[in-house]
């Protein structure tokens, strides 16, 4: 019979402990520098086309985002905040856009926050917005339709 060595198990047990702690750290630094590299959203570029009662309203990005809304008062707007998303289509992010349609005059667009884009389309007219997402290349569609409004401002 042939007598191998017994192992030393207090050895084998800080071995594999080392070996352990070391994989630990590659991954954890791995994971993190892949946390850091994430690039946010940009919103490259914003489009109009303008028709007899639509305006719409194309917002390019380069990735994801998300979306947000409300109306604030004086005047009277309607804004979209893109999370998640900086704004590079002016100088320092901001730019106005003229329309000058029947329902949009202009299209303000501003990095309010660090990474979150302002769109706010500003209007000559009451009209109701639509929204939806496409992709390649990824984007945020306003549809502006006009609509008709009674004396005592409500929509019919």
């Amino acid at each position: 019979m042939l007598l191998l060595p017994q192992p030393n198990h207090r050895l084998s047990r800080c071995a594999v402990l080392v070996c352990a702690l070391a994989l630990a750290g590659v991954a954890g630094d791995t994971v993190s520098r892949g946390a850091s590299t994430k690039e946010r959203a940009k919103v490259m570029a914003v489009r109009f086309w303008s028709f007899d009662d639509l305006t719409r309203i194309s917002i390019e990005t380069s990735g994801e985002f998300e979306l947000k809304y409300d109306r604030l008062d004086h005047p009277d707007r309607l804004f979209f905040d893109l999370v998640g998303a900086q704004s590079e289509v002016g100088p320092k992010g901001f730019r106005t856009i003229a329309v000058r349609d029947k329902i949009v005059r202009q299209i303000r667009v501003a990095e309010t926050q660090n990474g979150v884009t302002r769109v706010v389309p500003d209007r000559n007219r009451y009209a109701r917005f639509t929204t939806s997402r496409m992709a390649h290349p990824g984007r945020l569609v306003l549809g502006c339709d006009q609509i008709a409004v009674t004396g005592d401002g409500a929509g019919l």
